[in-house]
């Protein structure tokens, strides 16, 4: 699990990197998912 500006940050790193991201599961058991596109 993961807070929300963790996630945020997850989401802006992987477009810096060029790569994919999405979230999964519900709160409080949310996940960013990495991925090249």
């Amino acid at each position: 699990p993961q807070r929300s500006y963790v996630r945020r940050l997850q989401h802006m790193l992987a477009q810096r990197y060029n790569l994919a991201s999405t979230s999964k599961g519900r709160d409080p058991a949310r996940a960013v998912l990495l991925y090249k596109p």
